[in-house]
Order: C-alpha cells, then structure tokens, then sequence
C-alpha cells in the first residue's frame, strides 16, 4: 500500500497549484497509470475489467463504473481481501468505533443515502494524508492552525458514520478536556433553539451545509443571532452564489465551501472570491452527457465522473454521480490557475412552513428512517400545506410507505417548530427541473 508524509504531500500540492496546465496533466497521467497498474494487480473486479487493456491506455479506454455495479461486488472491488462488506457495515454499525481504525489501519465512513442504499467507504492513510493537507492548504489556507484552540459549531446530521459527523466526533474526541470548545448540533433541532446555543456558545468557527447556513444568516439578519464567527466553513451539499452572499451579508467574513463527496473525496475548493476551484492534480472530474459522452467546455452537464487517484483500497475510478456541473474555461481573480467549477443549484428550494424555514438537509433526515421509503419530492402549495410524491422500494406496498412517511413528516415538522402542517399523497410524476433534467427534492410552489 502507498504511502507519503505530509511534508512531500503538502510539496506536491503546491507544486501541483503553481504548475503549468500541461505539466500538471502530464502528473495526472503519471498517476492514473501508477493507480490502474495497482488496482489491475489487487483488485479482482478490475483485473477482470481492465483485462483487455493495453498499456497505452488513455482515460476514456477505462469503463465507467456506478454505485450499483460496485456494491454488487463489493469484496472484489477493494484491493485488500481483508476487507469485506459485512465486515465494514459491522464496524460502521457500532459509533464507539470512531476512535479506532477500521482492520488497525483504515478510516471507514459511509455515505448518507440520498440516493439509495448507503455505500461504507474505506480510505487508507495515503488517501487521507494527501486530501487532508489539500483541506489545509487550498481551503483553510492557514486557518486549520487555529482550530483547535478555537471555539466551533458544527450543525450537520448526527447519523452514524455519515462523512462529517463521525469527522466532526473524532476531532471532538481529539480536543479530550477541551471538547467542550466543539460543538455538534443535529440538523433536526429547531432553528429556534440552535440560535439560542449558538448565542451562548459564541463559535468563533461555524460549519454546515449551505441551506442550514442560510437559515442562520436570516437569523443574523433579523436580528435574533448574534454571534461573530471568523470563519464560515461548508460542504455536503451545493452552494448557490445568492447563499454565499448572503452569508458574507450576514456574517462579514470569510466563507470556505467544499464541494467533496464520501467516495470521492475533496473535489473542489472555494476561493476567495467565492469561485470553486477544482483540484485536478488529484481528482480527474469529466462532466458528462445521461450516455456519459463528454460535454464541450461551458455547457452543464448531466453527470460526472470521478476518479480520485490517491485511494488505493477502494479505487474511485471513473465513477459515475449525477451532479450537474460546467467548466467556465475563464480566469479567476484570485489568481489561480486551477479551473473553475460552477455546480448546479442544490437539493431543492428552501420551505417556509408557518414562517418557519426548513432547508433539504431537515427533511432528508426526517424521512431517512422510513422503511422501504426508496426516492421521495416535496412540494410546498401553500403556507402550511405540502405534497409528497414518493417511490417505494421494489417488491413493497406503496399505501404503508406512504402513510408511514406522512406521519413522521407531520410529527417532526411540529417538532421543529413549524406547528401542524397539512401533508398530502401525490400520485403524479417527480416535477424535474428544465436545467439538466434532474429531480429536485424539493420544491416551494406557494409564492
């Protein structure tokens, strides 16, 4: 297994960002081919699928990969036999485990779900050295000295091994006498109460996803929180240029957005004008058509694939995700040459249920544990009225589903504060929106 240190990782991430566009592409070819000549020798799923490959393969000669197919074959996907599927949904079934490496030598994590069937990810210490000094060195940009005697709130889904919060638990348990100088609150506590413990707690550092962020900053607006971070810092989810200047409206410093997914790692990074840059030395991202064909510079795309070229026991290799994204082609002012990234939009429109704003990130976890509940659409009609279209899992009934996910939407809503909120069965197709065709989640149909 490959190893580096964090002072030859932070050197070549440098290197990386001053280099020349071709020279940095001659490195990434260099590590492609380092990563296929590997997986083709440990991995049985892509010794079998790159079989007939040649050695002057370029990128498009490898096939593209998704969820599905991989979680087919999970123990023959990784490079380590020791590594297993159940073995690694044991671990994850456990959050006691978050303080320990997952077989002594791996951290394990799982994505959220949002998709379907969550997926348990393993990164070994190559991975992590190397996308930890990229946080370091692109995104906090010095900032990371500071952490830890610093004061941060930490709003995200207190679920599991999910990505942030069991990132978020083991920099908690790293502060030992000093953990109360982090605080985790869960997405699901009424904004009410979270403006209360973040007015005592006083953050000097506030994390979330966006639409949970945005939420805050009209609280900051009205007048209702009153905290002063130095820092705002978000990720999980897609941020708009409207919820970024809000926030600099609100808070009046800087903003740090990460666009970074459990498989594939920390793709993109703000700057600080705002603009994500893509870190192309390690991630090769190629936006893609619904036949996964390349689309031409400026247009969005359908889709992406991701390969990370620093995971070497679970590769990430032309991996198939539906973000829709484009490539501007144009300079940035802040002065770097790697390109800019714009995503499109995020999971949905933000409801306001009584006055009480919810953002997606609340919903989602409010359903997450209804069973056989497969896809889901909220639709806001009226000021404390929404629609719910759904798609049950295969081989299920679709009337219990459907009251079951009704009920705990009304249950929690109340509890959030937004009072009774009438919630009402949709037999009619998701609406999808007209740019890139995607489904989003959710929809405000009342103003």
């Amino acid at each position: 297994m490959k190893t580096i240190s964090r002072e030859q990782a932070l050197q070549w991430i440098a290197q990386g960002e001053s280099q020349k566009c071709e020279e940095r592409m001659a490195e990434v070819n260099r590590r492609l081919h380092d990563l296929v000549l590997y997986v083709r020798e440990h991995s049985p799923y892509f010794r079998d699928a790159y079989k007939d490959l040649g050695e002057a393969f370029i990128l498009q000669d490898l096939p593209v990969t998704t969820k599905a197919g991989l979680l087919e074959c999970y123990d023959h996907w990784v490079t380590d036999p020791k590594v297993t599927e159940e073995s690694v949904r044991t671990y994850l079934s456990d959050l006691e485990n978050v303080s320990e490496n997952y077989l002594g030598r791996y951290t394990a994590l799982s994505t959220s779900g949002t998709t379907g069937n969550p997926m348990p990810m393993v990164r070994d210490e190559y991975h992590n050295t190397i996308h930890g000094c990229l946080m370091e060195q692109r995104l906090l940009k010095g900032i990371e000295a500071s952490l830890l005697s610093s004061k941060v709130a930490s709003i995200i889904a207190t679920d599991g091994f999910v990505s942030s919060y069991s990132s978020a638990l083991r920099i908690k348990r790293r502060l030992g006498d000093r953990s109360d100088r982090f605080l985790i609150l869960s997405v699901l506590t009424p904004t009410t109460e979270i403006v209360e413990k973040l007015n005592v707690f006083q953050p000097e550092m506030l994390t979330g996803y966006p639409s949970v962020l945005e939420v805050l900053a009209r609280e900051k607006l009205a007048g209702r929180l009153s905290i002063t971070p130095d820092v705002i810092a978000s990720s999980a989810e897609k941020m708009t240029r409207d919820t970024y200047e809000t926030l600099r409206n609100a808070f009046d410093c800087p903003i740090l957005d990460n666009y970074c997914s459990t498989e594939g790692g920390e793709i993109a990074m703000s700057c600080s004008h705002g603009y994500l840059h893509l870190n192309e030395d390690w991630i090769i991202l190629e936006p893609v058509d619904e036949e996964f064909r390349p689309v031409q510079l400026g247009e969005w795309s359908s889709g992406v694939l991701i390969t990370d070229l620093t995971n070497f026991v679970q590769p990430i290799i032309r991996y198939h995700v539906g973000d829709c994204v484009r490539f501007s082609g144009q300079p940035c002012a802040c002065g770097s040459n790697l390109p800019v990234l714009e995503i499109s939009g995020r999971m949905g429109d933000m409801l306001s249920l009584n006055d009480t704003s919810v953002a997606f990130p609340v919903l989602y976890f409010m359903l997450s544990d209804v069973k056989n509940l497969s896809s889901w659409q909220i639709v806001q009609t009226g000021g404390n009225a929404i629609t719910f279209r759904f798609i049950e899992k295969h081989g299920t009934s679709r009337e219990p589903v459907g009251i079951a996910a009704c009920e705990k939407l009304q249950q929690s809503l109340r509890s959030y504060g937004c009072g009774e909120v009438v919630v009402t069965i949709s037999h009619e197709p998701f609406i999808k929106n007209p740019k890139g065709g995607k489904t989003p989640y959710v929809l405000n149909r009342s103003q």
